[in-house]
């Protein structure tokens, strides 16, 4: 904590070199390939996957150690994230395909009669997870009471269709909700609480 990050000292610790150069590439070049195929990726199996390239390249002393897993991400710029979105959920092999045969459709209809839709949660019983206070607070066990919502607009945003809100249980007290914030919207429920063909 004494060392300033932006000083020389810090970028050598984070610069400093493998003591196994074999194992450190072999690791490198398995975490790249986890992460270009989209896999999850975790400490875990980045330690275990190093002590089997270990044991393969004869390097009976190294032991894949916190320490040298924390060296091992400083040195290849590895950090956890979150995932965002689902835009992973999607082929992107048959993305071109369908853009086109989208495309083609759209043209012959004009924007303002082209519409978009998607659909999104609303957790209308959660708290912020952040507030004020004078010191810690305890936290309680977040709501999971929820309305799923579909939203349409068409392309040029000059025309927005009334929302539609499903739940499976709780619809009263979600519509009660709902009409006191002021929301013109839909509603409808069913056993899943999810947008089906008949809705």
């Amino acid at each position: 904590l004494s060392i300033d990050p932006t000083s020389n000292d810090a970028n050598n610790k984070r610069n400093k070199k493998p003591v196994y150069v074999n194992v450190e590439s072999a690791i490198a070049l398995w975490v790249k390939h986890v992460i270009d195929n989209k896999q999850t990726l975790t400490s875990y199996l980045i330690q275990n996957k190093a002590k089997e390239f270990a044991q393969l390249l004869n390097e009976d002393k190294f032991n894949a150690s916190n320490r040298w897993l924390q060296n091992f991400k400083q040195r290849h710029n590895i950090r956890e994230y979150k995932r965002q979105g689902e835009a992973n959920s999607a082929s992107l092999d048959k993305l071109p395909k369908f853009r086109s045969k989208l495309q083609s459709i759209i043209q012959s209809y004009q924007l303002g009669n082209v519409f978009n839709c998607d659909e999104t949660s609303l957790y209308y019983r959660l708290e912020l997870s952040r507030t004020l206070a004078i010191g810690p607070v305890s936290g309680t066990k977040k709501a999971k009471d929820h309305v799923t919502v579909l939203l349409t607009a068409n392309t040029t945003g000059s025309e927005r269709l009334k929302p539609l809100f499903i739940q499976f249980e709780i619809w009263i007290k979600a519509s009660c909700l709902l009409t006191i914030i002021g929301i013109n919207r839909l509603g409808y429920k069913n056993l899943f609480g999810i947008f089906t063909l008949k809705i």
